[in-house]
């Protein structure tokens, strides 16, 4: 009996997490032969580069008061790799029962949770200082391993469960 309960079971997991990536932050975009030229900003001293609270998503945003722009055809002073995006973690969780029904079919059950933490994931805010969504804009990151929104506007990395997906063999 106890064979019968707890046999066939199986479970299965996908760990993905990374630290923030750099975000270098570009100015206006110039046209030298052909070729399409982004200048690294000056950085305006005293002024803190990144602004920090609840009300930004993810909690922290890049201040455009921080830059100015770079004397045309030269490089500002801010160096690359100075400020950081988000991380990301998210574990995806399944678990499954293989049930034999002949010797040659079987029905198998299996339960998958992703984002089972409900933990948000951002990509990079904008680095674009001409745009005017520039350092205020968080993309919503997505695992690979995610199923794909329903709608354009949903949440970013939302937990979902996908239940009782049976294959006959």
């Amino acid at each position: 009996m106890v064979h019968a309960v707890f046999a066939g079971w199986s479970v299965n997991s996908f760990v993905f997490a990374r630290s923030a990536p750099p975000v270098d932050v570009a100015g206006a975009i110039s046209f030298a032969a052909g070729t399409g030229l982004r200048y690294r900003p000056n950085v305006s001293p005293g002024v803190l580069l990144e602004l920090f609270g609840s009300q930004y998503p993810g909690g922290k945003i890049f201040n455009k008061a921080a830059f100015t722009a770079a004397s045309a055809g030269q490089q500002g002073n801010f160096g690359r790799n100075v400020l950081r995006g988000f991380g990301a973690f998210q574990t995806d969780f399944a678990v499954q029962r293989q049930f034999r029904l002949t010797e040659k079919l079987g029905l198998r059950f299996r339960s998958e949770f992703f984002n089972i933490f409900n933990h948000p994931n951002f990509g990079p805010p904008s680095n674009d200082l001409t745009s005017p969504y520039s350092a205020a804009l968080h993309k919503p990151w997505r695992a690979a391993s995610a199923p794909a929104a329903p709608t354009a506007d949903s949440t970013p990395s939302t937990r979902s469960v996908v239940h009782a997906r049976s294959n006959l063999r």
